[in-house]
C-alpha cells in the first residue's frame, strides 16, 4: 500500500523508532534530573520548578506521541484513511509547545 511514493511501513518504522530514541533520551533526562535534586539540595525553590517544570513537560510531549502511536498503529491499523488526520493531542495540545512559530507557513 503506497501513498505518493512513500509506503506506509517506511512511516510506521520512522515513527516507532522516533518515539523509542524519544523515549530513552526521556530515560536520561530523567535520571539527569534525579541526579541534581540529590547533588544540588540547597538550590533555590525556582530553580527546582523549574526543572521539575521541564521534566513535566517532556512526559507529557512523550504521553501524546505515544498516544498517537498507539491510536494510529493499533486502533486503526490497516486503514490508511486515518493517516489523514491528526490526533488531538499532536494537533491541538502537543504542536503548539514543539513548534516554533505556529502561524509560520510552513507548519501546515
Amino acid at each position: 500500500m503506497e501513498i505518493t511514493g512513500v509506503t506506509l511501513v517506511n512511516i510506521f518504522d520512522a515513527s516507532f523508532f522516533g518515539n523509542l530514541l524519544t523515549a530513552l533520551c526521556f530515560g536520561v533526562l530523567t535520571i539527569q534530573g534525579s541526579s541534581y535534586y540529590h547533588a544540588f539540595p540547597n538550590d533555590g525553590r525556582g530553580v527546582k520548578l523549574v526543572v521539575a517544570f521541564l521534566w513535566a513537560l517532556e512526559a507529557f510531549q512523550l504521553a501524546c506521541c505515544t498516544w498517537s502511536l498507539y491510536w494510529w498503529f493499533v486502533t486503526n491499523y490497516n486503514n490508511p484513511l486515518a493517516l489523514r488526520w491528526s490526533t488531538w493531542c499532536v494537533s491541538g495540545v502537543s504542536r503548539p509547545l514543539t513548534t516554533p512559530f505556529p502561524n509560520d507557513p510552513f507548519y501546515p
